[in-house]
């Protein structure tokens, strides 16, 4: 009888070992859950603040300030979050490997994102200055068009297939402008002289409300 007696004391010990081991168990799963929600936050804050682009920081984007800013405002004017494509946009790394955009000596000299459901008002690009091929066709912009007369080494110009308003801008500084193509917008006003820009070899001003002759090539 003894051993029976001496076998159930054993046994209850044994089962109320088990009870802490389980309990200190189950206490240390939800010591190490709720150290791992306290690090959560701090470890995805980082990465969103990494997500923006900061134009301030020429080492990283490689270009200047001010033509950052105009780019960064053209992601955000017109809905760049649903672009068709935007890799690497509204990201705080050199701007040459953003979808669309070309850099040559620390300048945007190529911005072409035709189709890409660019949704809302055209930003002024007017501070790109050095650009040599500007499209932005088939998208959804509208707005006035952007000065382009300051990009004096324009040669391919398309904003074609918009709701872009407004007038033309005075276009003879454009020396080097090869192609122009500004149809299917709501663009008003007279057409203005391109005889002075003799590298002229295309230019489609159809489907707006412009008044005038268009020059001859």
């Amino acid at each position: 009888m003894s051993h029976f007696i001496l076998a159930a004391a054993l046994m209850a010990t044994l089962m109320a070992m088990g009870a802490r081991i389980k309990r200190t168990r189950t206490s240390m799963r939800s010591v190490s859950l709720i150290l791992l929600a306290g690090m959560v936050p701090s470890m995805i804050a980082p990465l969103s603040a990494a997500a923006q682009t900061d134009c301030a920081d020429t080492f990283a984007t490689g270009i200047p300030q001010a033509e950052c800013e105009a780019l960064a405002a053209l992601y955000n004017d017109t809905d760049g979050l649903n672009w068709t494509e935007s890799a690497n946009w509204n990201t705080n790394t050199a701007c040459d490997t953003w979808s669309g955009v070309q850099v040559g000596d620390g300048r945007v000299i190529r911005l072409a994102l035709p189709s890409n459901d660019l949704n809302g008002v055209l930003t002024d690009l007017s501070v790109l200055s050095d650009l040599w091929h500007l499209d932005l066709s088939s998208n959804q912009l509208s707005g006035d068009i952007t000065d382009v007369s300051g990009m004096t080494n324009l040669w391919k110009l398309n904003l074609s297939g918009n709701q872009l308003t407004g007038t033309l801008s005075n276009m003879n500084n454009l020396t080097q402008l090869q192609e122009a193509n500004l149809s299917d917008n709501q663009l008003t006003g007279t057409i203005p002289d391109l005889t002075s820009v003799g590298t002229l070899r295309y230019l489609n001003l159809s489907n707006n409300q412009l008044s005038g002759a268009s020059p001859r090539l």
